[in-house]
């Protein structure tokens, strides 16, 4: 992998299983954030889990999820960010903060 490669942000896909394992795997040095990663997306559970993929390589992911916070007033359901991980040699490159931002949406010109 190279280090001069544009990073896109995107949807995870099936596919993309594997790596974003072995990236949460690298990025905590342990394998408890992919354990539960994988244990929420087999639940069902991601809102939305996003890939950052620079050379063609899963260099980074995040996994946001329902989760509800139990406060004086009753319960409220909220959507919560974690894991969030990038390879240790890709860290510090602004890869975790494009991956909070999401996917860029093209910006259509206004007439």
């Amino acid at each position: 992998m190279t280090s001069q490669g544009a990073v896109a942000i995107r949807r995870e896909e099936p596919r993309d299983a594997d790596a974003v394992r072995r990236v949460n795997e690298l990025a905590f040095g342990e394998p408890t954030e992919a354990n539960l990663v994988r244990a929420l997306t087999a639940a069902g559970a991601p809102t939305l889990s996003l890939v950052a993929e620079k050379d063609r390589y899963v260099v980074g992911h995040i996994l946001f999820s329902p989760v509800t916070i139990e406060t004086p007033a009753g319960q409220v359901t909220a959507i919560g960010l974690a894991p969030m991980a990038v390879l240790p040699d890709q860290q510090r490159k602004g890869i975790g903060a494009r991956l909070v931002q999401g996917p860029r949406r093209a910006q259509t010109a206004r007439p």
